[in-house]
């Protein structure tokens, strides 16, 4: 059930502001547009999208980080985290399955990148040791991947 209350001035003092999701629970939005109850609930859904994305922007691609001086610098600095997430957005729709899709620059860091290991020379060879849980993780996960992308160039 989705509840829109259309007001052209109101106090919120409450932040749960409601509404009706797939999942049965009872949200409202509390709102002064004049618009259908629809396009409403896809506006404020659109909202929060966006909100997830600058959210991603900011904490794995430095968006928020303006600590230069420089007005022209840190449109640079921001326009360069654009260009890198749509890059990595691309990536993950090519190389990975569609369980992954969903994951932030964090997760796929996480999985993907930051594995522990061991590195030994012997015998001129170079040598990386992982655990036997990440190396299974790992080995299934970055292959596909790898496949996918070099598939690419083929």
């Amino acid at each position: 059930m989705i509840i829109c209350i259309k007001l052209s001035r109101f106090i919120l003092k409450n932040k749960d502001i409601v509404l009706n999701d797939e999942h049965g629970g009872t949200q409202f939005i509390v709102t002064n547009l004049s618009l259908p109850q629809k396009d409403i609930v896809r506006v404020y859904r659109k909202r929060a999208a966006i909100e997830d994305i600058i959210r991603e922007l900011k904490s794995g691609f430095a968006f928020g980080k303006t600590d230069s001086s420089s007005f022209f610098a840190n449109k640079a600095r921001m326009w360069i985290s654009v260009i890198a997430s749509n890059l990595m957005r691309l990536m993950k729709s090519i190389a990975l399955d569609d369980q992954q899709q969903s994951w932030t620059i964090n997760t796929f860091r996480d999985r993907l990148l930051k594995i522990g290991g061991r590195v030994t020379k012997h015998a001129r060879k170079v040598i990386l040791t992982l655990g036997s849980r990440i190396q299974e993780q790992f080995d299934g996960l970055f292959w596909r991947a790898w496949e996918r992308l070099n598939a690419l160039w083929q």
